[in-house]
């Protein structure tokens, strides 16, 4: 992890490197909402099928029908994985898509210093970050509805102070935290296991 970026540059960046299927019409919208509020700021989103330029192009369409121009994004394709984990460094908060949200993605982010804004839902695929968030302490960056997500995301670079001195605790925090404890885990999966094959032999 490097320093915030928004120190140095007096600009904010938000970040996503999900996979592009993830970024659906209302996530869009939400996050053209986000960057028409903190100005000046631009998002930076990366994966591979922006290495594309017509989804790029589509991109560019979607969100300047909703006023946001082109020159406040940033697109860039597919990389090798060390170069990707440190192109978080040019990232000041990372947005969490829905309703499907990031897992191993909001991991990498976490890893890297960058707190993940996530809007939590009833399904498995809607609460991967929600999980890897709470076991880490940052309940504070879940949340349950779109304008609680919009706040939370304005209002955390609206403290670049406060940004920085988390983004230099998240990656020991994490290292020490059960997200990162295998022998636990795989502890807790053998006990689930041996406990789901006595109920079966029960049943039997």
């Amino acid at each position: 992890p490097g320093p915030l970026p928004a120190q140095a540059t007096g600009l904010v960046t938000f970040g996503n490197f999900n996979n592009l299927a993830k970024l659906g019409v209302q996530v869009v919208e939400l996050w053209s909402e986000l960057l028409l509020r903190v100005q000046p700021s631009q998002l930076l989103l990366k994966t591979h099928a922006l290495g594309d330029p017509a989804i790029r192009s589509r991109l560019v369409e979607m969100f300047g029908k909703r006023g946001v121009q082109a020159d406040r994004l940033i697109f860039e394709g597919g990389a090798r994985h060390a170069d990707l984990l440190a192109s978080y460094q040019r990232v000041d908060l990372a947005l969490d898509p829905f309703p499907y949200s990031g897992g191993l993605t909001t991991l990498e982010a976490l890893w890297m210093g960058v707190p993940v804004v996530t809007m939590t839902g009833r399904s498995f695929a809607s609460r991967h970050s929600t999980s890897h968030l709470r076991n880490l302490g940052l309940q504070r960056f879940v949340v349950e509805d779109s304008s609680s997500y919009l706040e939370l995301a304005a209002d955390t670079v609206a403290n670049l102070d406060a940004l920085a001195e988390l983004r230099g605790t998240l990656r020991p925090r994490m290292a020490q935290s059960v997200l990162c404890d295998g022998q636990a885990y795989a502890a807790e999966l053998e006990s689930r296991l041996r406990e789901r094959w006595r109920q079966w032999c029960r049943q039997r």
